[in-house]
């Protein structure tokens, strides 16, 4: 059986040979032509479920180690959480968007398929020269929110803006030295809510909804209630971790889109991507896995990999024996709820009113950003973002493209009344409602990391999880592909033994 450093060695030296192909030879087809020209899957080693970062990365190891390898995807594109949004102005990211210098499999696999890096181009992270505070229509400054009557925070905290306050209250308090340290037993106590977390550092019900509570950008619908403290302090360490050594530049983004990087790994395995094939039941058997399509076609592997998070894999009829916490897991993990709706400003709007043009809300828009992304003019305002998570996002799906558009122009008119006739809506967006996804991210609740977070990413039978929920020192897309490493040499490993 090879070691795991003789496996690193191998792949190394096969994936210095990749080269970056054309986009268009990345798949069988699009989603149409798909259904008439669609290939057999057949029998091979292993079977890859997504088309992500993770899938993708392990499909490029085992190829390179000599494996016969068949990824499919339920959509009918590649990138998985990864999916630039070609058709708006600027063209910014739905899913991941940062690149930091610790994302060394990342960067790596940029050089090697010979991407280029531009900056990150920033959706949500509001810069306070250039954001408005919105609390129930009542719109604030950020030079008069330190007096302002509707400031909840303690009087050593009025000076900070809602969103300026979380992550710092974690980063002071954080127990861990490293991001891996989140699921040992001697840091239960800390798995904690967030709501809990805030109440006893003296915080009103007022004050911790407001900084907690609004705009998150993690949960499901159960808000500050409905998280885990110890998630919070994993991802302090691993940004903590993240901001050693920082590269110049960073963070970064890959030049022309972040989902390039994924198409540009598909482009590269020898044996082309299967999209649209949804996949309708997995089965263990004693001499291997099958894996059965909507379209009535059974693929047959030695083992398979199962990269999709947990929120799609609850949809699947599966046959695997996985253990009851990972059972457990499969069932209740949380994933955050993330909807945008996107805007072209055809008048400036925010020059007529002269006030700041971005807006932070406890209402329904969100966060309301200013989108900088033409690389000529870094002040040219491209695009609008409304950025929804937890029951905001719930509720404008409830409402549908047509009614969240038309609900979130009359809030604005009322709010704003610049912004009456100035924005053009030109797309929506939910990954909760994307079937293959369920939500954009983890969102590990109270309980959950102390009880099963060690156990997500266990071999099962013949079949290997992977993707971001099963990493553990890494965490977004790094943790995605750091995932795929390891299920890829799990596979390795069982296929030698």
């Amino acid at each position: 059986m090879l070691d795991r450093r003789t496996l690193l060695r191998g792949a190394a030296v096969g994936a210095a040979g990749i080269t970056a192909l054309s986009s268009a030879a990345c798949s069988e087809t699009g989603s149409s032509d798909a259904a008439k020209e669609r290939r057999s899957i057949g029998t091979n080693d292993v079977i890859i479920i997504g088309a992500g970062l993770s899938g993708l990365n392990a499909a490029l190891l085992l190829e390179e180690l000599g494996y016969s390898v068949a990824v499919v995807e339920g959509r009918d594109r590649i990138g998985g959480r990864l999916h630039t949004m070609d058709d708006v102005p600027g063209m910014p990211e739905a899913g991941g968007s940062g690149i930091g210098s610790s994302y060394g499999r990342i960067l790596g696999m940029m050089d090697r398929l010979n991407l280029g890096r531009t900056s990150e181009r920033p959706r949500t992270v509001p810069r306070a020269d250039q954001t408005l505070v919105d609390l129930g229509g009542n719109t604030i400054s950020p030079q008069e929110w330190a007096s302002h009557p509707s400031n909840p925070f303690p009087a050593e905290l009025k000076e900070k803006l809602p969103w300026q306050i979380q992550y710092s209250s974690y980063a002071k308090d954080n127990p861990l030295a490293s991001p891996e340290q989140f699921v040992e037993s001697q840091f239960a106590q800390y798995d904690e809510s967030v709501a809990d977390y805030f109440f006893k550092q003296g915080f009103s019900r007022e004050a911790m909804e407001l900084l907690a509570g609004t705009n998150m950008s993690y949960g499901d619908g159960e808000g500050p209630y409905g998280l885990s403290v110890l998630m919070f302090f994993n991802i302090i360490a691993f940004g903590s971790q993240n901001s050693g050594g920082t590269l110049p530049g960073s963070p970064f983004a890959v030049a022309g889109g972040n989902q390039r990087l994924p198409e540009a790994m598909a482009n590269a395995l020898s044996n082309k991507v299967h999209l649209d094939r949804k996949v309708v039941g997995l089965r263990n058997n004693d001499d291997g896995a099958e894996v059965h399509f909507a379209d009535g076609e059974v693929a047959k592997a030695k083992r398979v990999i199962v990269t999709i998070p947990f929120s799609a894999l609850n949809l699947i009829d599966f046959d695997i024996p996985v253990s009851d916490n990972q059972a457990r897991a499969i069932r209740t993990l949380g994933y955050t709820n993330v909807t945008h709706l996107h805007y072209v400003p055809k008048r400036k709007f925010w020059e007529d009113d002269e006030l700041a043009p971005s807006i932070w809300s406890n209402g329904p828009i969100g966060r309301f950003m200013a989108l900088n992304n033409n690389p000529d003019d870094p002040e040219e305002i491209t695009s609008f973002i409304a950025f929804a998570n937890d029951h905001v996002a719930n509720h404008l799906d409830r409402l549908g493209e047509k009614e969240a558009d038309a609900h979130l122009q009359s809030y604005l008119k009322q709010t704003r009344p610049s912004t009456e006739g100035a924005l053009e809506f030109v797309k929506f967006y939910s990954w909760q409602l994307d079937p293959f996804a369920g939500g954009a991210y983890a969102a590990w609740k109270p309980g959950q990391l102390s009880t099963y977070g060690s156990d997500v990413g266990l071999p099962a039978g013949n079949f290997h999880f992977a993707g971001e929920h099963t990493s553990r020192s890494s965490r977004g897309m790094e943790g995605a592909m750091e995932s795929g490493e390891r299920a890829a040499f799990e596979a390795v490993e069982a296929l030698q033994a």
